[in-house]
């Protein structure tokens, strides 16, 4: 069943319930969640590397254009350069990538442990006496018959 809007109106439903002189104003968010998804993953985990390779580009240039105004050729430059930063780049991701710290701790575990009674030998354990079994005495009823 498709929701129509126009077949909710909520506003004229409870403003007839006032006796029609009711003023509804209220918060309408967002029609649709925002905030999650691919590109928020995106701004959260791309635009941090994007932005330091951008900063490795700029340093590799700044270091091109030197070599360049010294004296060297553009091309031996910007190899030696290039090979230069991506290399360190390499080893910056190779650092960043590794697994710091040691993890989530177990818990101690108590283990309470009973207390050993000491060993008797056989010889000298002392053999109690047991109480002989007395009857019980069971009380009788007496039935009487209602009917004699």
């Amino acid at each position: 069943m498709s929701l129509n809007k126009q077949f909710v109106n909520y506003d004229a439903y409870f403003a007839d319930q006032a006796g029609g002189q009711l003023d509804i104003s209220y918060y309408r968010g967002a029609p649709y969640q925002r905030g999650y998804g691919f590109f928020s993953s995106l701004k959260r985990y791309a635009f941090p590397v994007l932005k330091y390779l951008a900063r490795q580009g700029l340093y590799a240039g700044r270091d091109i254009l030197g070599d360049v105004i010294s004296g060297q050729k553009f091309s031996s430059a910007a190899k030696s350069n290039l090979k230069k930063r991506a290399a360190s780049t390499f080893k910056d991701v190779g650092e960043a990538m590794e697994q710091a710290g040691s993890g989530l701790r177990r818990k101690p575990r108590i283990i309470k442990r009973r207390k050993r009674k000491a060993k008797v030998s056989s010889k000298s354990k002392v053999k109690r006496k047991r109480r002989p079994k007395t009857k019980k005495r069971v009380s009788k009823i007496r039935r009487s018959d209602i009917f004699k």
